[in-house]
């Protein structure tokens, strides 16, 4: 495959499929009782494993790229090649696909083996990928592309990448086909993935229309039960209560591209004779919330001239930032936020009651609209610290491995606000 470091199965996105997820994910697709089975990324067979004990006599076929990594021992007919190789499977169809994607993020794989899988199946399914999927979303597409005509296919994953607008457009692809059956996702707090901490969703696929459902932030016990009939389940109680975005607009933080040059203490301020007129104070940190200067130059004293000349001999100039601005070092005019929530966390979610300071890019400004009263903008920031409100957060955040949790902004203005909150 086109990595840019093959090595190892983190470096090949392989994650072990967990027992009790491939029998679940298998009992659906065995329902259409199907002839033939594919799983890519076979390994050792894990979900042709419990479909054999539904339907004994189902043909397996499992492609997998690591020969290594192969249960030679299991029936079936196997082929070593990368599952994304169009000839590797030409001409083939099958009934029922059961697949864990391997996930291997778009940084890791080779320009140019990217770019051809992306053009290919875009143009099969008239969709535009986006330079940001990664090898699980062109799993699902080529799976697809081998479904039989009423066939079942379904897909065990992360579920963080179905929130971001490239995984919302090839939702969008299979509900516009009336395919998609169903997207069950596993709550964030429970376990699916030894060692790996993300959240679990299974994704149903038919080749053949019909309706769709879809079941958030079930317990893993829930999930497993609801995934054999086809994400039909209780949910846990809706949030109650109107999103943020009602009351609030979210605007990102400052990007300087050098904070090393950009951020300066009070001595650092004093050192080189800048004036108060070019210093904004800024919250630059989570982790350090010590009053800082931001450096914005208004106008170009002689110490100011002499600032900009150190930086542009350190190199600051040519920072990949800097550079796409003119003049370089005029950075971007973000007005103060009454309350700042922090971008990343590895468990509680900074927030900060801020009082005239700018943010930079390590955190989101919560800005109130227009008609918002002033007391739930006190109310806010208060209850967004609550143990109820940290939930709320971590309940829209994208886990990653290694639990560090991230907040986009409109995962932040989807944050459902209690009623007792808001008027």
């Amino acid at each position: 495959m086109g990595f840019k470091a093959a090595t190892g199965k983190r470096a090949l996105g392989q994650v072990p499929t967990p027992p009790a997820a491939a029998a679940a994910l298998a009992a659906w697709v065995a329902e259409a009782r199907p002839r033939t089975l594919l799983e890519p990324g076979a390994g050792g067979f894990a979900f042709a494993r419990a479909a054999r004990r539904l339907l004994p006599d189902v043909m397996v076929t499992g492609v997998e790229v690591d020969a290594d990594a192969v249960d030679r021992a299991f029936p079936a007919e196997t082929i070593v090649a990368d599952f994304l190789d169009p000839t590797a499977l030409a001409g083939r169809t099958f009934d029922a696909i059961l697949c864990n994607p391997p996930y291997v993020r778009h940084h890791y794989l080779d320009r140019a083996y990217k770019d051809e899988v992306a053009a290919r199946l875009g143009a099969r399914f008239g969709v535009r990928l986006s330079r940001l999927s990664g090898t699980h979303v062109y799993f699902l597409l080529r799976a697809l592309e081998l479904l039989a005509p009423g066939g079942r296919a379904a897909f065990l994953t992360g579920a963080e990448w179905l929130r971001a607008r490239y995984g919302e457009a090839v939702l969008a692809l299979l509900r516009e086909r009336a395919w998609l059956r169903a997207v069950v996702t596993v709550r964030p707090e429970d376990d699916v993935f030894p060692g790996v901490l993300t959240t679990a969703a299974a994704i149903l696929v038919e080749a053949a229309p019909g309706p769709c459902s879809v079941a958030d932030d079930l317990t893993y016990r829930e999930w497993l039960a609801a995934v054999p009939r086809g994400g039909v389940a209780r949910a846990r109680r809706p949030p109650v209560g109107v999103p943020l975005a009602r009351w609030f607009r979210v605007r990102r933080g400052v990007a300087t591209g050098a904070n090393r040059f950009f951020v300066l203490t009070d001595g650092e301020a004093r050192a080189h004779r800048l004036p108060r007129a070019c210093l904004v104070p800024c919250v630059a940190s989570p982790r350090d919330l010590t009053p800082r200067w931001l450096f914005r130059a208004r106008r170009l004293c002689p110490a100011v001239r002499a600032y900009l000349r150190a930086g542009e001999a350190d190199g600051v100039a040519e920072r990949y930032l800097c550079r796409t601005r003119d003049p370089w070092w005029r950075v971007e005019d973000v007005a103060p936020a009454p309350i700042l929530v922090a971008y990343m966390a590895r468990g509680r979610v900074a927030i900060v009651e801020n009082d005239g300071a700018v943010h930079l890019n390590l955190f989101h400004g919560i800005y109130p609209r227009e008609g918002t009263p002033p007391a739930l903008v006190r109310a806010l920031g208060r209850w967004l610290a609550s143990p109820a409100g940290q939930a709320a957060l971590l309940g829209r955040a994208r886990t990653y491995a290694g639990g560090l949790r991230k907040l986009e902004p409109r995962d932040l203005l989807a944050v459902p606000l209690p009623d007792d909150l808001h008027p």
